[in-house]
């Protein structure tokens, strides 16, 4: 392991003393050095070595240094696995294919042969058995992992799935996140299923590995299955030696059977289903899923580019008697009508007398809109805000299913919308109302703003909310909460009340209001969860401003 050899290098100061590791010496700025010769710096041919020069520790009996001692062992050690490793011709095919163990193994070679410092920390065979260790535990119990007169357990068979799998293998049951770091795929989204094979290779070396470990323990046996039944039918042994050969033939056979199995268990391999190929098609599925995503998020934004484009709301074709006929004077939403008619009458050299005209065809053309019954601001994940709302002649469900549609919203955002929706038509609808206020919006249309019980107090958002959804300034909020204000009652008295999230509003108290039913009305626009509780504390409120100093009963 890299680790391994960073430790004892960094005991033995292989590449220098501590502070020269940290000043973060680069190969070439260092020097090679050796007993009895002069300090020498690096030839370039040689910039890749990176080895320092080691301390004359006493590693003798009695030597001064008994942790250096230990770390030139445990090189010592880490060489002769090295070279057990190297033999490739006698690795498993699967290990050879292995990234990490080759990996581990030109990381050593280029330690020892080199010079090259070593990996700090964990590198990736660690990383591997980290996951193979996580894995383990969806394999039970290690009492549960044995062979028997059935059958090979799925769990015996779980765990040398795992100790044997490859790390691309053991990388498919991990996702990498967007900084490079892998987590499990839950089991219940296509992750490590402990009862299915891993992959045909992975496979074919438990297979491998099981049988040449049956065959290993059925050859230490002494005798055959044939001379153990043969021995069995001798009258002239003694009860302890006969159950002992029973015991001894028990597991022979049993060990047998468990050959016979697993030839049939490779005959069927062609036709198994393995993990691998479920998680390839898992990632197959998540890549086409997000094209998918992706194409839908175009036809909304499509969508969206139209259902949210100013509307036409007036076209008049003007003759101006050239080759190419009529020249249309459009209106839109939000549109200044008097800005786009001085516009189009300076373009063709109208007069005075003819663009009062078109400004009379164009007013005549607009129809007349629909009340605003309610509408609800919804903040979106990219913080813009957007309005889904419900005019006269509409259904709430079908405007709320128009904008999940167009914003692509899952279900459950879906029910809140709707919810929240029919709330607010429903009790504006209860409520009495205060007064119509007519207005002439800026591109010519005659618009009506609806003022309810208890919204008198607090008309601002009302209003604003209003302007947004007919795509007027909202410069004109407070022109129009003026107006309102002076068509209202006169005042009797106000009063300031918070309503949560550090907001106040200033109640108004008119001439001829009803306290109990004015504060029923503010709570209900207000919307207090709570109204029963909340109801009889306003109106307390409210007398006491009414009648300071009176008894309350």
């Amino acid at each position: 392991r890299g680790a391994d050899l960073w430790r004892a290098s960094a005991e033995l100061q292989l590449y220098g003393s501590e502070a020269e590791l940290e000043e973060g010496l680069l190969p070439g700025q260092r020097q090679l050095g050796w007993p009895g010769k002069e300090d020498v710096e690096l030839p370039p041919e040689m910039t890749a070595v990176q080895l320092y020069s080691a301390n004359l520790f006493d590693f003798g009996e009695g030597g001064t240094h008994i942790l250096a001692s230990i770390a030139a062992k445990s090189l010592a050690k880490a060489a002769t696995q090295l070279q057990t490793s190297v033999a490739l011709d006698a690795m498993e095919q699967h290990t050879r294919n292995d990234s990490a163990i080759m990996e581990a193994i030109s990381q050593a070679k280029n330690f020892f042969f080199y010079g090259i410092q070593p990996t700090k920390g964990l590198d990736q065979l660690d990383e591997v058995l980290i996951r193979k260790m996580e894995l383990l535990e969806w394999c039970g119990d290690p009492k549960y992992h044995v062979i028997t007169s059935f059958n090979i357990s799925a769990n015996l068979l779980c765990g040398i799935r795992v100790v044997l799998a490859n790390t691309s293998d053991i990388h498919e049951f991990y996702d990498m996140d967007i900084i490079g770091m892998r987590h499990s795929i839950p089991s219940e989204d296509g992750g490590f299923n402990a009862s299915l094979p891993i992959s045909m290779d992975n496979e074919r070396a438990v297979i491998t590995a099981l049988r040449d470990s049956v065959e290993s323990l059925l050859s230490w046996y002494p005798t055959s299955i044939e001379e153990d039944e043969s021995l069995l039918t001798l009258t002239t042994l003694r009860p302890m030696t006969r159950s002992a050969i029973r015991l001894r033939l028990r597991e022979k056979v049993l060990l047998e059977h468990s050959l016979v199995l697993m030839d049939e268990w490779e005959e069927a391999m062609p036709n198994q289903t393995y993990q691998v190929e479920l998680l390839h098609e898992r990632a197959q599925r998540i890549v086409r899923e997000a094209e998918e995503a992706v194409e839908r998020e175009k036809e909304r934004a499509e969508r969206r580019k139209i259902l949210l484009a100013p509307k036409e709301i007036a076209t008049v074709p003007v003759d101006m008697g050239g080759p190419n006929g009529p020249v249309n004077l459009t209106i839109k939403e939000g549109d200044n009508l008097e800005a786009q008619l001085t516009q189009f009458v300076t373009k063709y050299g109208i007069n005075e007398n003819d663009k009062e005209v078109l400004r009379q065809e164009v007013k005549k053309r607009i129809a007349v809109p629909p009340i605003l019954i309610a509408a609800l601001s919804v903040v979106m994940e990219d913080g813009s805000q957007q309005y889904v709302y419900v005019k006269q002649g509409e259904q709430v469900e079908s405007k709320i299913d128009e904008f999940v549609d167009m914003w692509g919203l899952d279900n459950l955002m879906r029910e809140k919308l709707l919810a929240a929706l029919k709330d607010r038509v429903e009790k504006r609808a209860k409520r009495a109302p205060l007064l119509e206020l007519p207005l002439a919006a800026s591109d010519g249309r005659q618009l009506y703003f609806h003022l309810k019980s208890g919204e008198q107090h607090d008309p601002v958002p009302l209003i604003r909310d209003f302007l947004s959804v007919w795509r007027q300034s909202p410069a004109a909020i407070n022109q129009i909460a003026n107006i309102i204000n002076q068509r209202l009652p006169p005042a009797r008295a106000y009063v300031r009340l918070e309503v949560g999230g550090g907001r106040e509003v200033q109640i108004r108290i008119s001439e001829g209001d009803d306290v109990l039913e004015l504060a029923k009305a503010f709570v209900d626009a207000q919307g207090f969860s709570n109204p029963e509780t909340v109801v009889p504390q306003v109106v307390r409120v409210l007398n006491n401003k009414l009648y300071p100093g009176s008894m309350q009963l």
